[in-house]
């Protein structure tokens, strides 16, 4: 297993890290989650790869509080960090990543702390803001952009777990939505509310209708026939906002979503919402 050892030089440490990679796309193309989030991984992985190749750091001198791998991957991160300037978010998604990749090698995760992420307060609407939204997206034109809208504002899903639903992930009769797993949470089974369903019904079949022949098994599609992207999601939802005067982003949808449901319940901390539920409840607590 790779990092278990430390070598004389880097190479033979590079070539393990080549081979553990290979057997980890391996395993990763069997697993259920979203293709767009199996790329991003990969790419994660690699980038790693290509800076411990070209790193000119010899990490066979370690101190004894050190181990090889935390050392790699904290060089990694501090190159994603200081030189290509990257977000907090974009840093402890790669510390995410490399620690799924080391638990599927079998050694330990990181010993390193993630990064402090700024904006993390939620930016809940006011119930009048979230009203007129759901006027706007009931009163919306285009059928798939009504259904978009009104399943990420009624069920708190994610752009990035919205593009990532199939037509197979929506159970008509019982108005179920299942969501695949992310590098945020597992699997889960959300519902949808009358309007939500009856829209997401009507997109279904002006679907059928317009794109039978298509293999493409995405829920929402954009104008290529091809899945819908985050970018997408996020202008439907400031389109049919503009319209009703206001601004607002799929996240903010997302957060008004979980707080609602957060102060329904009590703001206890046992709530049935297990996504997020630390900063939304750090959210309750700080507004008083």
């Amino acid at each position: 297993m790779i990092f278990k050892e430390q070598t004389s030089s880097n190479q033979p440490f590079i070539v393990r890290l080549h081979e553990d990679y290979a057997r980890y796309c391996e395993w990763l193309r069997t697993q259920p989650s979203p293709v767009h989030l199996k790329r991003a991984q990969r790419y994660r992985l690699t980038q790693l790869i290509s800076f411990a190749e070209r790193s000119f750091r010899n990490y066979k001198n370690l101190s004894a509080s050190e181990t090889l791998k935390d050392r790699v991957a904290g060089d990694y991160l501090d190159y994603l960090q200081y030189f290509l300037k990257a977000r907090p978010s974009t840093v402890n998604k790669a510390l995410n990543t490399i620690n799924q990749f080391y638990e599927f090698v079998g050694i330990e995760p990181l010993r390193l702390d993630r990064e402090d992420l700024p904006s993390l307060q939620p930016q809940a609407l006011s119930l009048s803001q979230l009203d007129s939204f759901l006027s706007g997206a009931k009163s919306c034109d285009s059928i798939k952009h009504k259904a978009v809208a009104l399943a990420v504002a009624t069920t708190g899903i994610r752009a990035s777990e919205c593009i990532a639903l199939n037509i197979d992930d929506y159970n008509t009769d019982a108005g179920l939505l299942t969501i695949k797993p992310s590098e945020f949470e597992g699997s889960r089974v959300v519902a949808v509310d009358e309007k939500t369903k009856v829209a997401l019904i009507e997109w279904l079949e002006l679907r059928k209708q317009k794109f039978n022949r298509l293999n493409e098994r995405a829920l929402f599609l954009n104008p290529q026939r091809r899945r819908m992207s985050s970018a997408g999601v996020n202008l439907v939802i400031r389109k049919i906002a503009q319209e009703v005067g206001l601004t607002i982003t799929a996240q903010q949808l997302r957060d008004t979503f979980l707080l609602n449901a957060m102060q329904e319940d009590g703001g206890k901390p046992d709530s049935k919402l297990r996504f997020e539920s630390v900063r939304v409840r750090a959210a309750l607590t700080n507004s008083g």
